[in-house]
């Protein structure tokens, strides 16, 4: 879930960078994809939404599709979710796993 909300609002990665850095995710797709949106960003002169998923979904599609799937995932990680409201459920969920 904090992966899908990062990648519909990828310009909290600003201030989510370093807490992501430090959960222990599962090996696989989330490992994965976790290291490419922060390259991503590092690299990035826009921090835009398709922008990231299309180039994600060149470097890694089975980890953008696992992040993705709409089952269980909250609106704040759906297309369209406001940033503030996205950037609560981060804090919320990240409060869950840490």
């Amino acid at each position: 879930m904090l992966l899908a909300i990062l990648l519909r609002q990828p310009a909290l990665l600003r201030d989510v960078e370093e807490p992501l850095m430090l959960l222990d995710l599962p090996a696989g797709s989330a490992e994965r994809l976790r290291s490419a949106l922060l390259a991503w960003h590092a690299a990035a002169e826009r921090l835009d939404s398709g922008d990231l998923i299309a180039h994600l979904a060149k470097t890694d599609p089975e980890a953008v599709s696992w992040a993705l799937k709409h089952g269980g995932l909250p609106a704040e990680a759906m297309e369209g979710a406001q940033p503030a409201e996205a950037l609560d459920a981060f804090w919320q969920i990240f409060g869950l796993l840490h």
